[in-house]
């Protein structure tokens, strides 16, 4: 069959219709890898262009795009107190501006007026993002967003970008406040977490409806609340407090016509069936480590899309370029039995994975009969 632009792969991989070869979706945080394909060394003022040409020439479609700008790690404090260790695709908090529940609780209260006032005002603020460097966090407005976005993908030789990405609470709060408080606080002010968890929700709701939908076909709807062998929250209360908010996202990401990612890490087959049960199109990671088959969810669930299967945690790092080659195309077989997959990492092709078995992957997915 003749070459299909990316976009018409991607679409093409969601309608189970015919395809020139299997879609590429991944996320690429590598910097040896992304000067080795783009033929250039990184510089403050190329990163843009350089990383772009690295995304168009590997991936059909890619997600949480970060830019390496300033590839040297420093600290930032925000006006709330928090503290962040930075590099260039990720944030982490070192400090926190409280130190017992009572300040934590005040915390939570300030965070609820904020993100409330933003909404009302039509602007983005950092009390309601993941605050994990996503695409768009250092972002004022949905204008300048749209603007971006757009800018960006153009550089990208047809490659798609995903939607900024869209969560239900769980994962910002449990990283803003981390585990424990979070639990201390949900069972000593339900009322208030609760409060603070819908006005997530009432934020996620101003960002879907203010992204111009024309941009990209795709996006994603993301929580966090599996580790590799089980759910970090219990059944009842993922059924309470996760899924109803998840499903008002879903509805609201339906009718602007997305293509919708469920993006859930871990061990979820407790809960796995009332999650996909809302409706999402496609999901993701298959993890080996959290005893996810692709064949097993292809056969009770053949319409669904699924996504991120080579291991980037121990395989793409520590694999050889042989067996990186010999899995990946066990997953373009299943591609051809059934349909409806995409190749790409478990989670990113992060700095621990070498180019060469990076590239073992990426050309085995375009080289590949399908």
């Amino acid at each position: 069959m003749e070459k299909l632009t990316k976009k018409q792969r991607i679409i093409n991989t969601f309608e189970f219709k015919e395809l020139d070869k299997i879609a590429v979706y991944d996320k690429i945080h590598n910097l040896k890898l992304i000067e080795y394909v783009s033929g250039r060394k990184i510089t403050s003022k190329n990163a843009e262009n350089v990383t772009c040409e690295c995304i168009g020439k590997l991936c059909d479609m890619v997600r949480c795009l970060a830019i390496p700008y300033n590839v040297e790690e420093f600290e930032e404090k925000d006006k709330d107190g928090f503290i962040y260790k930075v590099s260039w695709y990720t944030k982490e908090i070192v400090e926190r501006p409280f130190k017992n529940e009572n300040e934590a609780k005040e915390q939570v209260k300030k965070d609820i007026f904020k993100i409330k006032d933003a909404i009302e005002n039509k602007k983005f603020c950092s009390q309601g993002n993941f605050n994990v460097r996503l695409f768009g966090e250092d972002l004022e407005s949905p204008e300048v967003l749209n603007y971006e976005f757009k800018r960006i993908q153009d550089k990208m030789d047809g490659t798609i970008m995903m939607a900024p990405e869209f969560f239900d609470g769980i994962g910002p709060l449990t990283t803003r406040y981390n585990y424990d408080m979070f639990f201390y606080l949900y069972k000593d002010y339900p009322e208030l977490i609760g409060e603070l968890l819908d006005v997530h929700i009432d934020y996620q709701l101003f960002r879907i409806e203010s992204f111009n939908s024309a941009l990209t076909p795709v996006a994603t709807l993301s929580s966090v609340i599996a580790g590799t062998k089980s759910l970090i929250f219990s059944p009842n209360f993922i059924r309470k407090e996760v899924i109803p908010r998840m499903q008002k996202l879903y509805d609201n990401l339906n009718k602007k016509g997305y293509l919708i990612i469920l993006e859930l890490h871990g061990d979820i087959s407790v809960v796995f069936n009332e999650l996909v049960g809302m409706g999402v199109q496609a999901y993701g990671p298959i993890e080996n480590l959290s005893n996810k088959s692709i064949e097993e969810i292809k056969m009770k669930y053949p319409k669904l899309i699924l996504m991120q299967m080579i291991d980037s945690s121990h395989l793409l790092p520590f694999g050889t370029s042989e067996e990186i080659v010999s899995e990946t195309k066990k997953v373009i077989d299943l591609a051809k039995k059934y349909g409806g997959i995409f190749i790409g990492s478990t989670s990113d092709i992060h700095e621990k994975v070498s180019i060469k078995n990076a590239l073992a992957m990426y050309e085995t997915a375009r080289n590949y009969n399908l």
